[in-house]
C-alpha cells in the first residue's frame, strides 16, 4: 500500500507547484500591467503641463529677442 500512495503524493506536490508557477505568472503579469499603466498615467498628466509650460516661455523669450533685435537695429542706423 506505500508504494500506491507514494506516487499519488509525489504528483499532488507536482500539481501544487504549477498551480503556485501559474498564480505567480499571473501576478506578474498583472503587476507589469499596472507598472505600465501607471507610468503612461503619470507621463500623459504630469508632463504634459510641462509642455505647455515650456511652450508659454518660448514665445516670451522669442518676443523678448525680437524686441531686443529691433533696438539693435535702430541703434545701428
Amino acid at each position: 500500500m506505500n508504494n500506491e500512495h507514494a506516487p499519488k503524493s509525489h504528483g499532488l506536490r507536482k500539481l501544487w507547484r504549477h498551480r503556485w508557477f501559474k498564480i505567480i505568472c499571473i501576478l506578474f503579469i498583472v503587476v507589469i500591467i499596472l507598472a505600465v499603466t501607471l507610468s503612461m498615467v503619470l507621463k500623459f498628466v504630469i508632463l504634459a503641463p510641462q509642455k505647455s509650460n515650456i511652450t508659454t516661455s518660448t514665445s516670451s523669450s522669442t518676443s523678448s529677442s525680437s524686441s531686443t533685435s529691433s533696438s539693435s537695429s535702430t541703434s545701428s542706423s
